[in-house]
């Protein structure tokens, strides 16, 4: 893989972790890119605790996603003690076991998934069923959907049909869920297939060139690309991405709608440290794509998610 086009003294990667973590709309809108990793995970580590805000949590996921530290796991692992009290509390552990799915080891993912189970069946559920499904996509694929279904048909038991909020958990029962239910599924499949059918499928999952496409299976497709390449097979994991790029062109699609797939896989190649062509870099420098991608160096001030 590349190194880093730049890096920043720690001061630096303070303040701009201190505006993306904590400052809310005002802060910054993406995490910022190319920071030493133990500076990050310090600054996590130390400013995160159940004093702050659900959404630091959120962010603090993202961060440590995208700068691959396994290492907070254990740290957001030992905040977890089934004291949720509060709609925050409630929040910060959904948050929690979120970014536990994300980074953590096998076995810290399957617990992290049991607190999920808990927390499915905590009286603070039913009104943030939304976030309780978003967090299950996030702990794919080591929880099960099965509490959550219960709950939510029990829940919809008491209502009265063709309420708002009849139809709020309807929603989340048949439509939300059994989609969460089929990108897990996707998942396993993945996963369970042999390396070369493994990064093909990746490649074109984190590409938006696949039938299903998500945030969730964007991010987790990107954690399971460089995970593959820092494993040594960097060169496989390009080679699979060029291929999904020869696929975009080979499709005829008008400029404006191939763009944002050859911007994305052009980016990821390079982030792998692939070489580009003069073509493909004066595209990359020409593009006014304000797009945010995940295997990305560069620092996109406007980017809208991250």
């Amino acid at each position: 893989m590349s190194t880093p086009p730049s890096v920043v003294s720690e001061q630096q990667a303070r303040t701009e972790l201190e505006s993306y973590i904590f400052g809310g709309q005002y802060g910054r809108p993406a995490v910022p890119r190319d920071l030493e990793r133990h500076f990050v995970d310090r600054f996590i580590r130390t400013r995160v605790d159940r004093r702050a805000s659900p959404s630091a949590f959120q962010r603090s996921r993202w961060a440590a996603d995208w700068y691959d530290l396994q290492s907070l796991a254990d740290h957001f692992e030992g905040l977890l003690d089934r004291s949720e009290r509060t709609e925050k509390s409630y929040d910060q552990s959904l948050g929690i076991v979120a970014l536990i799915g994300a980074v953590g080891t096998a076995d810290q993912a399957r617990r992290a998934a049991d607190y999920w189970t808990y927390l499915v069946g905590h009286p603070l559920a039913a009104e943030r069923f939304d976030r309780v499904l978003d967090t299950f996509s996030a702990l794919a694929p080591y929880a099960n959907a099965q509490p959550l279904a219960q709950r939510l048909n029990a829940e919809l038991q008491t209502l009265k049909r063709g309420s708002d909020e009849y139809e709020r958990v309807d929603q989340e029962l048949n439509n939300n869920l059994p989609r969460a239910q089929g990108e897990a599924r996707l998942q396993m499949e993945i996963l369970g297939s042999p390396d070369s059918v493994k990064v093909k499928r990746l490649a074109r999952l984190y590409a938006g060139w696949d039938e299903v496409e998500s945030v969730e299976l964007t991010w987790w497709s990107a954690r399971w690309l460089r995970r593959i390449a820092r494993a040594g097979q960097s060169e496989a994991v390009i080679a699979e991405l060029q291929s999904v790029l020869g696929e975009v062109s080979a499709a005829n699609l008008d400029k404006e709608e191939e763009a944002p797939y050859r911007t994305r896989i052009l980016r990821a190649v390079r982030f792998l440290g692939g070489t580009l062509s003069d073509t493909e870099r004066r595209f990359l420098e020409r593009s006014a794509s304000r797009q945010w991608d995940v295997l990305d160096h560069e620092d996109m001030e406007a980017a809208p998610r991250g």
